[in-house]
């Protein structure tokens, strides 16, 4: 009697008459120990379930596994308690433990060393098929980038077909170092995105059905990085938006470009956003909403009394001294809008002005 602890791989492979078949693999344990199984039967795979405990007869030990045939008996049985040491271990026998490395850190370990790789996927071959014991097999090779070091990864089966995109930020489990021709590189078994932080100014975006694309150029760097917003996240960092239809949503958050951000993203989805708040001057250099040029500024001056606030765009400015300023002030586009703003006689006109 034993407890199905984890399942592996299932592999596919052709008998001595030429048919195909599959072999499942997966970890069983007792109060004794932990063991590694495989069964050839597809019709006991409704039983090979993680958690169920089973009566298992007629079976063949082989080279240190249990090996289930159209021949074995299995049975369920009530649950059996297992030790945590002892879980450990029978996990560990399909997914040996995977330490996280830098690449260059891979790159000098020895070969057939099992571990985590983590970077920004810069290159994605096109799928391949070879045989693997007389079966078709989909592979395909990627490159993981992090810190200026390269490495390949070569995908298997069904995670060779996974929807990739360059410029995403991945986390590669369990994976075993080769080397072939001198050329060292990864043989994958678990991958899923990486989440990361990134801070950047979102530059342009498109709205579709379910969420916001953005272009999102990253602090200190020229390229630009992809990624997609899910609707409710906008809403709920701009909550205003809720009041805005969606057909007019994507109109609304381009008169907000550039928008300062913080994202948590994992892969090219954005799990989490957070607004960076600007002093009102650099937002308003940012925006370069300016019609005219800084010597036709004293042509167009309304005074304003000391105690008026000053709004652009929801941000506001409250003079700490008696001045007056321009409905109409602009700059050259590189020019600092706060030589528009000049101290002049203290006035009553107007209670508040909307910068243009």
């Amino acid at each position: 009697m034993a407890k199905v602890i984890k399942i592996g791989h299932v592999a596919k492979f052709k008998t001595s008459n030429g048919e195909e078949a599959e072999m499942i693999n997966f970890s069983l344990a007792d109060k004794s120990g932990a063991i590694l199984a495989t069964c050839t039967d597809t019709s006991k795979d409704r039983m090979i379930k993680e958690g169920k405990t089973l009566h298992i007869r007629e079976f063949i030990l082989k080279n240190g596994r249990v090996a289930m045939s159209h021949k074995t008996k299995v049975l369920a049985k009530p649950n059996m308690d297992i030790p945590v040491d002892i879980l450990q271990k029978a996990e560990h026998l399909i997914l040996p433990p995977s330490p996280i490395k830098k690449v260059e850190e891979i790159l000098a370990s020895p070969l057939r060393s099992i571990t985590t790789v983590q970077g920004q996927l810069s290159k994605i071959e096109s799928t391949k098929t070879v045989k693997v014991n007389g079966t078709d097999t989909v592979i395909r090779t990627i490159s993981i980038e992090e810190n200026g070091k390269k490495i390949d990864v070569t995908l298997w089966r069904e995670m060779a077909e996974e929807d990739l995109k360059i410029g995403q930020y991945l986390s590669i489990s369990h994976c075993m170092l080769n080397e072939w021709q001198l050329h060292k590189s990864l043989t994958q078994h678990i991958i899923q995105p990486l989440t990361t932080t990134v801070r950047g100014n979102i530059d342009s975006i498109t709205l579709n059905d379910i969420a916001v694309e953005i272009a999102l150029k990253e602090d200190s760097k020229e390229e630009y990085k992809d990624f997609s917003v899910d609707l409710a996240i906008i809403r709920s960092v701009f909550p205003d938006t809720l009041q805005v239809r969606v057909e007019d949503l994507e109109n609304y958050l381009l008169q907000k470009l550039p928008i300062l951000v913080e994202l948590i993203v994992q892969g090219s989805n954005v799990q989490n956003m957070h607004l960076i708040e600007q002093d009102v001057w650099t937002m308003m250099l940012n925006k370069a909403k300016v019609t005219e040029s800084v010597e036709n500024v004293a042509s167009s001056i309304i005074p304003i009394r000391s105690s008026v606030v000053v709004s652009y765009d929801g941000f506001k400015v409250e003079p700490s001294l008696p001045l007056t300023t321009a409905v109409s002030m602009s700059t050259r586009r590189h020019q600092s809008i706060k030589n528009s703003i000049r101290t002049l006689p203290k006035c009553d006109v107007f209670d508040q002005v909307k910068l243009t």
